[in-house]
């Protein structure tokens, strides 16, 4: 491996790491914002808390059990990105070791289209939500389908991955049986 691969597998290990830290901390915000909306759940909290990000919709009336789901839904996909990078930061790790065409790639690749699957249906099911909630506050229905494309095309991206991965393998294990 060149002096300019062990850099780029380096930088590109640091940046996952530092990733892996933002995701766990997202992780941590959520369950510490579940945790004060459950102990203050008054209708202030709950308008604020579903304002984030969508400042529209603060003087609308947000059903508890929309607010819930959401909060779950969200939690859940903040687990599938520590799920995406983690067996990325693996997969990283296994290629700048030099061990590109084994078992364990192939699995950690796995990892990452099952996670990606899990979040497009968790996003699906934020759109969902927001919409409900956007419906309560405007009357208006628009599911916005953007990402889940954008993560079905990721996905057929990864998919390829796996089946160059899972040949390089075959062709591996094929050479080293002749030798």
């Amino acid at each position: 491996m060149t002096n300019k691969s062990k850099i780029i597998f380096k930088l590109l290990s640091i940046l996952i790491i530092l990733v892996e830290i933002g995701t766990i901390a997202t992780i941590g915000l959520l369950i510490i914002g579940g945790i004060l909306v459950t102990l203050h759940p008054d209708q202030t909290t709950i308008n604020y808390s579903m304002s984030l990000g969508h400042h529209a919709l603060l003087n609308s009336q947000v059903s508890p059990l929309i607010l819930i789901s959401t909060y779950f839904v969200a939690l859940f996909i903040s687990a599938t990105y520590y799920f995406i990078i983690d067996s990325t930061r693996r997969l990283v790790n296994n290629l700048r070791q030099g061990a590109y065409f084994v078992q364990a790639n192939l699995m950690q690749i796995k990892r990452v289209m099952i996670a990606i699957l899990c979040m497009t249906i968790f996003q699906f099911m934020m759109s969902i939500n927001y919409c409900l909630v956007q419906l309560n506050a405007t009357q208006e229905f628009d599911l916005p389908l953007s990402e889940i494309f954008t993560n079905i095309l990721i996905l057929v991206a990864i998919y390829v991955i796996y089946l160059i991965f899972n040949k390089g393998m075959a062709l591996q294990e094929d050479s080293d049986s002749m030798i």
